[in-house]
């Protein structure tokens, strides 16, 4: 990301403590001592950032069993109410009754209760979800406020932009599409469906669309998810494909495709997700996606401002929130913990069983020496491939010219080669003979062997890249929305360069020369 120097000071000061009004027993988003909906004296709560979520009835029956198989009575560990959710401990009147922790070892749940209460049972009751909302009115009221004010200053300030809302299914996408809606400012709603999503996701959205009437727009990536991992192997930790793929690839054809210019899109994120956005300015753009600039209502929101504001409106939930999730989003993320798996072969079985299989084919025809605990461990998501390269055939040629000969062992890559040089100038045919020439090199191609020579010493560096891009392309498209004149496209899987490249060579020079997902994680590869 990068930052503008545009800047907007809020009008609100959101609150950095959660604390817990044990008279009308709901936790309070304030930085008082004091309830504002009471007046009672108020507990701070020891949860860090304040990443607090609501557990909803479905979790709450899993928790219960879980209860039951250890020998308690749920009716007294876990009654009626609304119960909160704070890194893996359960939060029942404004005490941390137990943690509820996934074995990676014998892969199994466990209930460990808290010192207080491992000897004693818990006298708590569940919070009430209509004076949850009643104490906490103030901020939520102001925290609109404060978002809307944002919204409309930050569209009037670039009121010469199209207009976007970047909407996942998630809960935080939905309060700032409701957000959006209440100024009734024309925008469009973009979906970006990266063929892992839940299935309720999917469902969410469409609803959602249909109850609210926004104009929605779904946009996929060229190539599936899977239909990927079979030339690229699983995503991992260290090999993250899978978000220039599946989001900035299909996201950049969108722009161009949809947008002259720069598009004003209108995010969800939150700095408390992660460290690197605790690091992000409200208006910003991102250099994977250069026609994008970025606004951020919700950014200095807590995930319980968030929850309680969903209550607030009544908007309605993704019911993959329903199971206990704190997030969503692509379930075959190699981020994700082995708990977060552990709970999607419990929640959707089926899903389960289809990266199971992906990773079943991957591990044995890549000997993988144990691949049931390879996968069940989540070994694959620390997966670092060794590339098998295969060399194309070079000879420097007896000239006072820097002259290179390249040999195309396999002449099925040649239309392909062919395509990819057009960046560096018009393509010009004889007969059998294809040739580019410009002030930099003199490039010619007959059958399956390309010559060049080169006047500039960068130029051959540049060529060679290129060339190595047109032997392992993916047809991703990762790299269509970093061209200013859209001569880059995608048709059939093949990338394709149009007419209107005025061969500024950006498209080899910015990022893009690190970037390339077949030259940096496809495990075979063409190199010279």
């Amino acid at each position: 990301m990068s930052r503008t120097t545009g800047y907007y000071k809020p009008t609100f000061d959101y609150p950095r403590k959660i604390s817990w009004c044990h008279e009308c027993n709901v936790p309070i988003l304030s930085d008082d001592s004091f309830c504002p909906l009471c007046g009672h004296e108020l507990t701070v709560m020891a949860v860090g950032k304040g990443e607090v979520r609501p557990v909803f009835e479905p979790e709450k029956e899993w928790y219960r069993d879980l209860l039951q198989s250890d020998g308690k009575d749920p009716d007294v560990w876990l009654p009626g109410g609304m119960a909160f959710y704070y890194r893996a401990s359960i939060i029942v009147g404004g005490e941390k009754v137990f943690r509820v922790t996934f074995d990676e070892v014998y892969r199994k749940w466990k209930i460990k209760f808290f010192k207080k209460y491992q000897n004693k049972i818990p006298d708590v009751t569940g919070s009430n979800e209509k004076i949850l909302v009643e104490a906490n009115f103030q901020t939520l009221e102001a925290a609109e406020l404060e978002s809307l004010d944002f919204i409309n200053q930050t569209f009037q300030e670039h009121h010469e932009l199209p207009k976007g809302v970047s909407f996942s299914g998630g809960k935080d996408s939905a309060v700032v599409l409701h957000l959006v809606r209440q100024l009734n400012l024309e925008t469009d709603v973009i979906y970006l469906n990266t063929t892992i999503e839940y299935p309720e996701t999917e469902r969410y959205v469409r609803k959602l669309q249909r109850a609210w009437g926004f104009n929605l727009i779904e946009v996929k990536p060229t190539r599936d998810f899977f239909d990927l991992c079979k030339e690229l192997g699983p995503p991992s930790q260290y090999m993250r494909w899978c978000c220039k793929t599946t989001k900035f690839a299909p996201l950049n054809r969108l722009i161009e495709e949809k947008y002259d210019k720069t598009v004003l899109m209108v995010s969800g994120i939150r700095k408390n997700e992660s460290h690197s956005r605790s690091e992000y300015s409200r208006i910003q753009r991102n250099v994977i996606i250069p026609k994008q600039l970025l606004m951020f209502p919700i950014l200095d929101w807590n995930s319980l401002l968030v929850w309680l504001y969903m209550l607030w409106k009544k908007i309605p939930i993704n019911q993959a929130y329903l199971s206990g999730r704190s997030r969503i989003g692509c379930w075959a993320c190699p981020e994700r913990r082995p708990k977060e798996f552990a709970k999607l072969k419990r929640t959707h079985p089926q899903l389960w069983e289809r990266l199971k299989k992906m990773l079943t084919i991957y591990g044995k025809n890549n000997d993988i020496t144990d691949i049931t605990d390879w996968i069940e461990a989540g070994k694959w998501r620390l997966r670092a491939s060794k590339y098998k390269k295969e060399y194309i055939k070079s000879k420097n040629l007896c000239s006072i010219n820097d002259e290179v000969l390249y040999t195309i062992m396999n002449k099925d890559n040649m239309n392909n080669i062919i395509e990819f040089l057009k960046v560096f100038g018009k393509l010009e045919r004889k007969k059998n003979l294809f040739y580019i020439t410009n002030h930099s090199l003199e490039c010619s191609i007959i059958k399956n062997n390309v010559r060049v020579i080169y006047n500039q010493p960068e130029a051959r560096q540049n060529f060679e890249h290129q060339l190595k891009k047109a032997l392992n392309c993916i047809g991703c498209g990762v790299c269509v929305g970093f061209c200013e004149r859209r001569a880059i496209y995608i048709r059939n899987n093949f990338l394709h360069i149009s007419d209107n490249c005025i061969h500024c060579l950006k498209c080899i020079n910015n990022g893009l020369r690190k970037g390339c997902i077949s030259l940096n994680y496809k495990t075979e590869q063409l190199l010279i």
